[in-house]
């Protein structure tokens, strides 16, 4: 009996630790495996789903927001704009003379002309304005703005440009809008980027005396000179 124990191998502590780390390594790789094959079914789950684009809800609204400015305002405008261009004139700034003159005339125009009627689509994979389609991954946030007589929507892309879309639409709309982008988009307050907006303003607070000289000046220009009955 002593000889056939004898005879028999006998494992070393090394040759146990050996046997150990093998089963070890087996029920990681097992466990390994596992989670490659949850991971993968985590990734099919968020793999987005491919649709049709179908038009959930459409409407007609200004392709911007426009606030009907009083006469004061333009004078304001064009005292400001032109003794800026010629302060910048008198100091060889040409450039920018004609920068700060083009962007008076932009204010200008953008408060003085009511904007066209744009079309707008909710679609199930995006916003379509004015014929350009904008898929989901290609917007980031939103928020909304209660303005007179249209709600403004606010939405953050992750393109180049435009970088903010801002779409107006009628108030009895918010809440179906609202609902659907919420499926996609998460619900962020920012201030929105309106460089003209905020120009406009700034001349609209101007204070402003209608009985200087400089400003009956001006509003004499504007004004038409009747005909002289014979």
């Amino acid at each position: 009996m002593l000889e056939e124990q004898a005879d028999k191998p006998q494992l070393t502590v090394e040759g146990q630790e050996a046997v150990s780390d093998v089963t070890t390594g087996s029920v990681q790789q097992g466990e390994t495996m596992d989670e490659k094959q949850e991971v993968k079914e985590e990734k099919k789950k968020k793999e987005p789903v491919f649709e049709k684009p179908k038009v959930l809800l459409s409407w007609d609204a200004p392709a911007r927001e426009f606030v009907p400015r009083t006469p004061s305002f333009f004078i304001v405008l064009f005292i400001i704009t032109a003794a800026l261009t010629l302060v910048l004139v008198l100091i060889s700034e040409y450039v920018l003379a004609l920068v700060v003159a083009g962007v008076g005339f932009v204010i200008f125009a953008m408060n003085r002309f009511e904007p066209f009627l744009s079309r707008y689509e909710l679609l199930n994979t995006g916003i379509r304005v004015q014929g350009r389609e904008y898929r989901w991954l290609h917007l980031w946030s939103f928020c909304v703005a209660e303005r007179e007589p249209f709600s403004v929507l606010y939405i953050k892309t992750n393109i180049a440009y435009p970088e903010e879309l801002v779409i107006l639409f009628p108030k009895e709309q918010k809440e179906v809008i609202e609902a659907e982008l919420l499926n996609h988009l998460e619900y962020e307050e920012f201030k929105p980027r309106d460089a003209v907006g905020y120009l406009s303003e700034v001349v609209e607070e101007f204070p402003f005396d209608p009985d200087a000289p400089v400003p009956r000046a001006v509003r004499s220009l504007f004004k038409r000179t009747p005909k002289q009955s014979k």
